[in-house]
């Protein structure tokens, strides 16, 4: 993997941002394989298989009204056009409120460019009493 791997998987982890913001639910294949698994069972969503069921998810669901992909680190994969990402997702709730959550994907180089097949979110700590 070089830097122009590391721009585009970048790229792409924002353009998730940006179709969360806009609501283009149509747009996910931009982000995601058709056969990507979005596993949200840290939030208690439980685990979507297939860009048409990730597609489902988002618009059964309440979203936030801003995403902000930060604290992108890539490394390489397992194997060759593969590549690991993490990130954190920090996002405007509703009545002024802010989430966050930090991704882990697996992604894959594509005929298309670089799409996540795989991304795990999980919940964030919560500090101890």
């Amino acid at each position: 993997m070089d830097a122009t791997d590391v721009v585009e998987i970048t790229q792409v982890l924002g353009r998730y941002g940006q179709i969360v913001d806009g609501r283009a639910w149509g747009d996910l294949a931009d982000v995601f394989t058709p056969d990507a698994v979005f596993d949200t069972g840290g939030f208690g969503q439980g685990c979507q298989t297939g860009v048409e069921a990730i597609r489902t998810m988002f618009e059964g669901g309440t979203q936030p009204y801003s995403v902000n992909i930060v604290n992108i680190v890539v490394s390489d994969g397992d194997a060759p056009g593969t590549a690991r990402a993490y990130s954190k997702n920090i996002g405007l709730l509703p009545k002024g409120r802010v989430g966050s959550a930090s991704y882990h994907d697996e992604l894959v180089r594509t005929a298309g460019g670089w799409r996540v097949a795989r991304r795990t979110a999980h919940a964030p700590r919560r500090e101890q009493p």
